[in-house]
């Protein structure tokens, strides 16, 4: 026969989990992993750690967002994509309050050169014109994709551009090469665009229109309050989501301590003849009681006594 109280505890405890709650937890589950193999699968996640992709999938399962379409990873850091501004403004562009322009290539081509050689008026007018705002936004030549783009809100006339380059060597990152725990004076280069470096004009197209965005709702420019503040929360959580994965990094790269790493424990005799606790201090009756009688009850706090935990919880601990 069952014990009664068992079966009373089993069903009140079932009762505190009904089967609703259990299933919603499953299909969260359900859903986060599923964002975890969408992002393993995203360009910009072939170099992420399993603590990296998991952080974004939570952050993206937690707003709502797609983890292909609306973030990225760059530099440590998440960014929310153009796809997710245009989308989010997409009403107000379609109302009229905001007009945003054309993207802009102004980056050198080839065979834009070839044209201008040729002689074509519109290859000569079309080159200076490139030529004239790169110079203008700091463009490197080298880049192989260019872009400007801009929005204007309607009714004040403001206008916020977003300029971009990407591809050519323009985001190579050098890094010192350590031998034997020595830093020599030998380099290495890395691409640290992999995805501007793939798709350079495209590239630079979507991240000038988030750049262009970016400066309306951060500029003051957004006519809606609910807009700029949907987009000012996303990005504050990217931020503390991006800190949360440099912390779990870092926590996981410590190693864990060794098992020669302990507390020490008194010896047999060390404080007094079959005592391993100090004696109590003499005193007089005008001398406040010793503070060790106020902490002897901190010494075992879960009912034991010192000797039989093996440990003094107002000892200083001493590594071996």
């Amino acid at each position: 026969m069952s014990d009664p109280n068992t079966t009373t505890m089993a069903v009140a405890h079932a009762a505190r989990t009904p089967r609703p709650a259990r299933e919603q937890l499953v299909a969260e589950a359900r859903e986060r992993n599923a964002l975890t193999t969408a992002i393993r699968g995203a360009t910009w996640s072939k170099e992420a750690n399993e603590i990296t992709i998991r952080a974004i999938a939570e952050y993206c399962w937690r707003n709502k967002l797609d983890p292909v379409r609306h973030v990225e990873l760059l530099g440590g850091k998440i960014y929310l994509t153009a796809t997710l501004y245009l989308e989010k403004a997409a009403p107000y562009v379609r109302a009229g309050i905001y007009v945003p322009s054309e993207p802009d290539l102004i980056h050198a081509d080839e065979r834009l050169d070839a044209l201008a050689a040729s002689g074509d008026a519109w290859g000569r007018e079309e080159q200076c014109r490139r030529m004239r705002l790169r110079i203008m936004h700091g463009v490197p030549e080298s880049a192989t994709g260019a872009c400007v783009y801009s929005v204007t809100v309607a009714k004040s006339g403001a206008v916020f551009t977003g300029v971009n380059w990407c591809g050519g060597g323009t985001r190579v990152i050098e890094k010192a090469v350590w031998e034997n725990n020595k830093r020599t004076d030998r380099k290495e280069s890395k691409d640290g665009d992999p995805i501007g470096t793939a798709e350079p004009v495209k590239t630079a197209i979507t991240r000038a229109q988030r750049r262009a965005w970016v400066a309306l709702i951060q500029g003051g420019g957004a006519v809606d309050f609910s807009l700029e503040s949907d987009f000012k929360t996303l990005e504050a959580r990217a931020e503390h989501s991006a800190a949360d994965i440099v912390e779990q990094t870092i926590a996981r790269a410590v190693p864990a301590p060794s098992a020669l790493v302990r507390l020490a424990v008194p010896a047999d005799g060390e404080y007094g003849s079959g005592t391993s606790v100090p004696p109590e201090r003499a005193h007089d009756a005008d001398t406040p009681a010793p503070i060790d009688a106020e902490l002897a009850e901190h010494r075992a706090p879960h009912g034991g006594d010192a000797e039989a935990l093996g440990v003094l919880y107002d000892e200083q601990p001493v590594v071996r």
